[in-house]
Formats: structure tokens, sequence, C-alpha cells
């Protein structure tokens, strides 16, 4: 077992237990900005790695169930640090308290659209729907 594994296994087992789980810090399912900021640096870089490494593996496997790729592909960010991208997370849960159901997954598209260049009426206009998606 790796040193990573050992270090993820207590994070992961932790976050099985009914007693912490919170039904505000999911919106449909999916963890959000909510749960986000109660998140330690540590937990927020290990969910990060296990989104990036799950994207990896989908766009790895040509025979893989799905042929709908666009999810996988919108979750994977190159030449970002985790520390910058978690900075880019942060950043957007504090900015507005609409953001706060939003999540982490969807703010982690808006994050590979602007660093593909995405126009910043467009980024703008996802956010918007976002925030109709998923606050309601």
């Amino acid at each position: 077992m790796t040193r990573r594994m050992l270090v993820a296994l207590p994070l992961l087992c932790a976050d099985l237990l009914p007693a912490q789980e919170d039904p505000e810090n999911k919106t449909e399912g999916l963890r959000n900005g909510r749960w986000w900021k109660e998140q330690q640096f540590t937990a927020k870089l290990y969910y990060l790695l296990g989104i990036m490494d799950g994207a990896g593996y989908v766009l790895a496997k040509p025979n893989f169930k799905t042929r709908d790729f666009s999810i996988a592909e919108s979750l994977r960010i190159f030449n970002v640090k985790y520390e910058e991208l978690i900075a880019e997370i942060d950043k957007f849960y504090s900015s507005e308290i609409l953001n706060a159901r939003i999540p982490v997954t969807a703010v982690l598209t808006f994050i590979n659209k602007k660093a593909t260049g995405t126009p910043e009426v467009g980024l703008q206009n996802y956010i918007a729907e976002l925030r109709r998606r998923w606050n309601q």
C-alpha cells in the first residue's frame, strides 16, 4: 500500500460515517460549496485528486460503457497546480452566497472554461445558468 493511499484511506472512511453527513452539504447528491468551505486543505486536495483520477480513467478507457466523455473532459484541468485550483474554488464559493449550492464538479467545469479562454460574457452566462439550475 502506498503512502498516498494510507493517508487518503482515513479521510475516505471518515467521510462515509453517517453521523458526519449534513444534507445541506450536497445538492442532488453532489458535494457543494457548503461542504467545500468546511474542509481543510488536505481533504480538498484528496477530493480533487479523486475527481481527476476518475476523469482520467474514463478518458483512458476506449471501451468505457458511455460514449459521452464531455463530462470527464470538462473536469480535466491541465497545467494548473492543485494549490491554484483549490484557491480558485475557494474564491468561487466565497464571492457569492448564491454559489453555495453549486456542486464542486460544476465549479471545476467553470474553471476549465475560464482556463481555456471562454470569453467573460460566456463565463457570466454559465455562472447564471449554474445558479438557476442549482438554487431551485
